[in-house]
């Protein structure tokens, strides 16, 4: 079914898919054995996990994962002030966008962030269809969790899954 819905996605419909169940029932090794099918088709996925011990750290699992995906190609089709609140918000991205100097607007934090997110995941998912494997969103911050879910509104035709597994 999550092959299926990869399919769909990569003819430009962005899906979401929702995996819940209780502890050990097999939602991280389902999302790694889709993650390896995907990558044996040479697809670029993108596996991020919710960490326990980070569950309190605002931002902590947004950081992480723009990190990531700035790792990807198309990544640096976004503008450069977009860039420049990617790197605020995880520095790993500084290695992707050299030379960005950092602004920060405490009023305007929230939506600045969300708005980079949304053009960073259509930048990546105009260049090339694009996985989103998240695991364990339960253990998420709720800062990232909502800015991520958010920054996927206006998203719905780029060739974008999105599957999140939590108990």
């Amino acid at each position: 079914a999550l092959v299926r819905r990869w399919d769909e996605a990569v003819r430009g419909r962005l899906h979401g898919v929702h995996l819940t169940g209780p502890a050990g029932m097999g939602k991280t090794r389902l999302l790694q054995e889709v993650g390896a099918r995907l990558n044996s088709m040479r697809r670029d996925v993108m596996h991020a996990r919710a960490d326990w011990a980070s569950r309190g750290i605002e931002w902590s699992f947004a950081s992480d994962l723009i990190g990531r995906l700035c790792s990807l190609p198309g990544a640096l089709g976004v503008a450069p002030r977009t860039a420049s609140v990617l790197v605020g918000l995880a520095p790993a991205a500084a290695e992707v966008f050299k030379g960005v100097s950092v602004s920060a607007n405490q009023a305007t934090e929230t939506v600045a962030r969300r708005g980079a997110l949304r053009e960073l995941l259509g930048a990546l998912s105009e260049e090339r269809p694009l996985a989103l494997l998240l695991d364990d969103m339960h253990w998420c911050d709720a800062t990232s969790r909502d800015v991520l879910f958010s920054a996927l509104e206006g998203l719905d035709r780029n060739r974008l899954m999105v599957v999140g597994g939590q108990s």
